[in-house]
C-alpha cells in the first residue's frame, strides 16, 4: 500500500535523502558505449568518474574510513572469533548458553576437562562470555583463563581426539583444536592481549572507586595511555614469557609448533587500543555520538581540565597575581558557584601558598570533588534496585522503592543503625513489646478447607 498525504510526502522525502546506486551498477555489468576500442574506453573512464564523485560513492568511503578507524573493534572480534573459539563459555544474568564455537561445552567434556586440570593441580578458572572493551572484567577473565589453564585445556584437547567413544569428526575436531592452541602465533597473540587487558582492567578498577575524582582520573588515564603505548618499546609479562616460550618451543610443558593460525599485528593493535582510548575517555559525550557532537564535547573536556588545573598549587604561576582568575569563574558558571564568593575565597588561596583552604573557596572544591569520571555509581544503583524490586516484591511502590534504593545506597551499614528511638516510637503509640507478658491472643479463623472430610476420616480411623 502507498503512503497518502503528508505521510506519502515525508517519505519520498526520506527516500530523496538516501544515497542512490547509479542504474549502470546496479547489476555489476558496466556497458560502454561505442563500436571502436577507444570510444569504448573512453566511455568506461566516464562513468568511473561518475561513479566516483556520485553521493553513494561518497557514503562507501566513509562507511569504509569508519570502519578503518574502529579497528580496534575489528580486531578484538576477530581474534576471539579465532583464538579462543575453542574456549569461551557465556554467562549472562546466571543463564549458561553455548557461544557458537566448534568446542560443545557438554557435561562430559567439561567433566573431562575439570579431571585434567585436578590431575594437573591447577585452579580451572571459569570462562566468560567475552563482549567488548566497555566490560573489560569479562575479556580479561577469559584471557587469563585460558593462560593460567593452558595445560589442561591441552590435555583435555589432545584425550579427546585420542578418545575411541567419539566419532572420526569430533576427534578431528579436537586434534585441530590442539594443534591451534599449541602454535606460537596462537601463544604469542594471546600474550598480547592479556597484557592490554591487564592494564584496561586496572584502569577501569581505579575509575570505579568512589574516591577517583575527575582531575585524579584524567591523570590516570593519562599514564595508562603512555603504558599502553610502551609496549611497542617494553613488551610486557606476558609477551616476554611467550617469547621465552618461542626460543625452547615449550610453554608449561607443552611443545609447541609453527602453525597457520592469524597472528596479531603488536603494533598496529597497541596504537588502535592507545587511540580508542584518547577519542573515548577523553570527552564527555557517549561514544557513538556524531563526530561534530563529539569534537565540540572534545573540547568542552579539555576546556574543564585546564579550569580545574588551577586549583592545583603545583600548576600556579607566582609571577602572574591575576592567575586562574578567568578559570575559576568560568568553572564557577560550569558548577553553579557563586564567582565573588569563589574568587575571593581563590585569592586567599593561592595568597597562603595552597597551605590553607578558605571556606569560600570549600564550596567550589566540593563542586569540583563530586564529579564522577564513571558511571559506576549507576551501575551500581540499577545493581541494588534488580535486588530490591524482584519477582516477589513487584507491587512496591516507586516512593518505598527509591526510599529503600536511598538507603541501600547511600545509607549506613546495620552496625552503626541506632534503633532505639524508632522502638521507642513503636512503644509510644501503644503497641506492646516483644518481652511483654500481656500480650494479646493470637485469633485463629476456621475456615472449612476442601479437605476436611478427610481429616475427619483420618480421625475416625485413629479412633478404632
Amino acid at each position: 500500500m502507498r503512503p497518502r498525504g503528508r505521510k506519502r510526502r515525508l517519505s519520498q522525502k526520506k527516500w530523496q535523502q538516501v544515497p542512490q546506486k547509479p542504474p549502470q551498477w546496479a547489476d555489476g555489468k558496466i556497458i560502454p558505449a561505442g563500436q571502436s576500442r577507444d570510444v569504448q574506453l573512453s566511455s568506461l573512464r566516464k562513468k568511473i568518474r561518475e561513479h566516483k564523485n556520485s553521493a553513494a560513492h561518497n557514503e562507501a568511503v566513509k562507511i569504509l574510513q569508519t570502519a578503518n578507524k574502529d579497528i580496534l573493534l575489528n580486531m578484538n572480534a576477530s581474534s576471539q572469533e579465532s583464538v579462543f573459539e575453542s574456549t569461551a563459555k557465556a554467562s549472562v544474568d546466571g543463564d549458561m548458553e553455548p557461544i557458537a564455537f566448534p568446542l560443545d561445552l557438554s557435561p562430559k567434556n567439561m567433566r573431562q576437562l575439570s579431571e585434567c586440570a585436578h590431575n594437573l593441580d591447577i585452579a580451572l578458572r571459569r570462562i566468560g562470555k567475552v563482549f567488548s572493551l566497555r566490560w573489560v572484567a569479562s575479556s580479561w577473565r577469559a584471557v587469563s583463563a585460558v593462560w593460567q589453564s593452558y595445560p589442561a585445556l591441552a590435555q583435555h584437547f589432545r584425550e579427546a581426539s585420542e578418545d575411541d567413544t567419539r566419532d572420526s569428526r569430533e576427534r578431528a575436531k579436537f586434534k585441530g583444536l590442539l594443534s591451534k592452541l599449541c602454535s606460537i602465533n596462537f601463544l604469542k597473540s594471546l600474550a598480547l592481549m592479556a597484557d592490554v587487558l591487564t592494564e584496561l582492567k586496572n584502569l577501569s578498577e581505579i575509575l570505579q572507586n568512589r574516591k577517583t575524582t575527575l582531575p585524579k582520573a584524567h591523570d590516570i588515564m593519562t599514564t595508562y595511555v603512555k603504558r599502553i603505548e610502551s609496549f611497542n618499546r617494553y613488551p610486557g609479562q606476558h609477551a616476554v614469557d611467550a617469547s621465552q616460550a618461542e626460543e625452547v618451543m615449550e610453554f608449561k610443558g607443552e611443545e609447541l609448533r609453527v602453525g597457520r593460525s592469524p597472528i596479531i599485528d603488536s603494533a598496529q593493535f597497541i596504537r588502535a587500543v592507545a587511540d580508542n582510548m584518547k577519542e573515548r575517555l577523553f570527552t564527555t559525550t557517549a561514544n557513538r555520538a556524531q563526530a561534530s557532537v563529539a569534537a565540540n564535547r572534545k573540547e568542552a573536556y579539555n576546556s574543564l581540565i585546564n579550569q580545574m588545573a588551577v586549583l592545583n598549587p603545583d600548576n600556579w604561576d607566582h609571577d602572574n597575581p591575576r592567575f586562574g582568575d578567568n578559570e575559576v569563574r568560568a568553572l564557577c558558571d560550569v558548577l553553579h558557584v557563586n564567582q565573588q564568593e569563589a574568587h575571593l575565597g581563590f585569592t586567599e588561596y593561592k595568597a597562603s601558598g595552597g597551605r590553607n583552604i578558605p571556606n569560600k573557596m570549600k564550596k567550589l572544591l566540593m563542586a569540583v570533588d563530586t564529579l564522577s569520571p564513571s558511571n559506576a555509581d549507576c551501575e551500581r544503583g540499577f545493581s541494588t534496585m534488580n535486588n530490591i524490586i524482584t519477582e516477589y516484591r513487584s507491587k512496591l511502590t516507586t516512593k518505598n522503592a527509591a526510599n529503600l534504593l536511598f538507603i541501600s545506597s547511600v545509607g549506613p551499614p546495620c552496625r552503626q543503625w541506632d534503633p532505639l528511638p524508632y522502638v521507642k516510637t513503636w512503644l509510644g503509640k501503644g503497641r506492646r513489646a516483644a518481652h511483654s507478658t500481656s500480650c494479646m491472643a493470637r485469633r485463629y479463623t476456621e475456615e472449612e478447607s476442601y479437605f476436611s472430610p478427610l481429616w475427619k476420616m483420618w480421625k475416625m480411623w485413629k479412633s478404632v
